[in-house]
């Protein structure tokens, strides 16, 4: 005779820390995401990235299943809707002592900026045989990006006073 297993909902005590610096003085801004799973094993949760390609509308899952004894399991899963200024392809777990912390690294709010912070170090660099990285094309497209925007602007703020004007001067005759 087989004896079912039952399925007991498990809801980890979990912490979201934002903005999180480590103890080096250049290192980069993350998240962390911190999950107690005391009794749980390295191989008894998953972690996936689901979401659009875009670097927004993505989602952080954290499941897993337990065998408390040969009858009782504890399942849980959580999702964890990443912001805009994340990145969620880079993100780190670290399971130590039945604590899953996850550092998901935070994006530059100036993408300019970050272009010439990492062409500075490039330059600083006197390897002449680098291949150029994902990393950069996407550095490189979000300025330009940044650049159409500004540009975007400047044209309407300039020209945008005179056509409204004109329209209103068209609308009276």
């Amino acid at each position: 005779m087989v004896s079912e297993i039952n399925e007991e909902k498990f809801e980890p005590y979990c912490i979201w820390r934002r903005n999180c610096k480590g103890p080096k003085p250049n290192e980069e801004e993350y998240d962390e995401v911190v999950m107690h799973l005391h009794g749980f094993k390295k191989d008894e949760y998953r972690i996936e990235r689901k979401g659009k390609i875009l670097p927004w509308g993505k989602t952080l899952t954290v499941s897993g299943e337990h065998f408390v004894d040969a009858n009782t399991k504890n399942v849980f899963r959580r999702d964890f809707k990443l912001e805009r200024v994340l990145d969620g392809n880079k993100f780190t777990p670290e399971f130590t002592g039945g604590i899953l912390s996850i550092k998901i690294p935070r994006k530059s709010p100036w993408p300019f900026l970050t272009l010439v912070r990492s062409s500075m170090k490039k330059l600083a660099l006197i390897g002449h045989h680098m291949n150029p990285s994902e990393d950069t094309f996407e550095m490189f497209w979000k300025f330009v990006q940044f650049v159409v925007v500004v540009a975007l602007a400047f044209f309407i703020l300039k020209y945008l006073p005179n056509f409204c004007n004109n329209v209103k001067k068209l609308i009276k005759c």
